[in-house]
């Protein structure tokens, strides 16, 4: 769970893969469930539990991100609470990686 006090580090770490936070959100990112226990729904409830840490530093709003190709993914980050509003986009060309970001259009649909 990172802060917007983290801005600096995330951009540099990542080189701008995710969106600069606003001094109300936090990123919720590097979820991960060890083999024994997937498939149990623990990571939804988990999920939830720790983006409630983010009301902590003032944060109303998490994001997360999962590649829309990740049906598992994607409806982990559903049954934690969360909505697609946002389109992250990735290309390589020539050895250079383009970003960008785009809210979605209709909201919830992938």
């Amino acid at each position: 769970l990172f802060s917007p006090s983290e801005n600096g580090r995330l951009q540099e770490y990542f080189h701008d893969g995710f969106p600069e936070l606003r001094p109300d959100e936090a990123l919720f990112e590097f979820a991960y469930t060890h083999p024994l226990f997937r498939g149990q729904r623990i990571m939804p409830f988990a999920m939830a539990k720790i983006a409630e840490q983010a009301s902590g530093f003032g944060a109303c709003s998490v994001l997360a991100f999962a590649d829309r190709r990740n049906r598992s993914s994607i409806e982990r980050c559903r049954l934690a609470g969360f909505e697609p509003y946002i389109l992250k986009t990735e290309r390589c060309r020539l050895f250079r990686r383009t970003i960008a970001f785009y809210p979605l259009p209709d909201a919830g649909r992938l």
